[in-house]
């Protein structure tokens, strides 16, 4: 009885701490401190330790955007992108990037680089998308690391160099980012640049995204205990795999488990 007094204590203190602190952030945002204004708003948008308030979290934003804070202005880009996205708001969300991409903030230069790469609002420039993203790459971002990758990989905004592709895909990679798994694990497969074709490496990389529910890896684990490459050929494996990413709506995997029975090999 003790042990569930001090307990419900300790929670009626916490509850009351944390709104203490909520009621000091309002009264700081609401006196113009933009760093404050950018943390209310949010808090509103995740609905964290206040009500999930879209309006309100783009009331604040607007805010602290307006005071050129540039994590605020990032902020507010991808609010009005999510929430507002017609070409005026598209438009706005892309001066606000530019912006706060030039303090730095690595997410911004990620948005920014995605809309370049994307042709938003009539900006389609692959070498200013190659840029922005090599920005964020440095910052650690594991999506930026992949797309410089791609980048390489494929000769886009930039002269095509597969080693260079391989070196963002594994820091990508290494961060769990299951695009860099998926591509390292056909890089393996394939022997592309100077890597030597290793099925077992490939294996190894398409596991780890196949783990994390990728249709295409999951595929791809199928093929190699279909077809014996890096281990031995294995139906009931072939079969969970492509059955897993049947399951995914993989279309490939779909008629592939049609066409090959493997409902046969299926554990039930």
């Amino acid at each position: 009885m003790k042990r569930l007094i001090v307990f419900l204590s300790m929670v009626i203190l916490i509850s009351s701490c944390n709104h203490n602190e909520i009621d000091n952030l309002k009264k700081k945002a609401e006196s113009g401190d933009a760093v404050s204004q950018y943390e209310l708003g949010g808090k509103y948008i995740k609905g964290k330790e206040v009500p999930l308030d879209i309006q309100e979290a783009g009331r604040w934003l607007k805010r602290s955007s307006d005071q050129k804070n540039a994590r605020g202005e990032y902020l507010y880009a991808a609010y009005l992108l999510k929430y507002y996205p017609c070409v005026h708001s598209t438009l706005d969300a892309f001066m606000l990037l530019k912006d706060a991409s030039i303090h730095e903030i690595s997410e911004a230069q990620e948005m920014l680089a995605q809309m370049y790469m994307d042709g938003s609002v009539d900006m389609k420039n692959d070498e200013k998308a190659f840029e922005l993203f090599e920005k964020a790459a440095n910052h650690g971002c594991a999506k930026s690391q992949y797309n410089i990758g791609y980048f390489y990989r494929n000769g886009i905004g930039v002269e095509k160099d597969l080693e260079k592709a391989f070196e963002y895909y594994l820091k990508s990679a290494k961060q769990g980012f299951v695009l860099a798994e998926h591509n390292l694990g056909l890089m393996y497969c394939f022997g592309e640049g100077d890597l030597k074709v290793d099925y077992q490496k490939a294996i190894a990389w398409y596991q780890k995204a196949a783990n994390q529910g990728y249709a295409d890896s999951q595929l791809n684990m199928g093929l190699m205990f279909y077809n014996g490459k890096g281990v031995e050929v294995n139906m009931e494996r072939c079969a969970y795999w492509i059955g897993k990413a049947a399951g995914s709506g993989n279309n490939l995997a779909i008629k592939m488990w049609s066409d090959l029975n493997l409902g046969q090999y299926s554990k039930k």
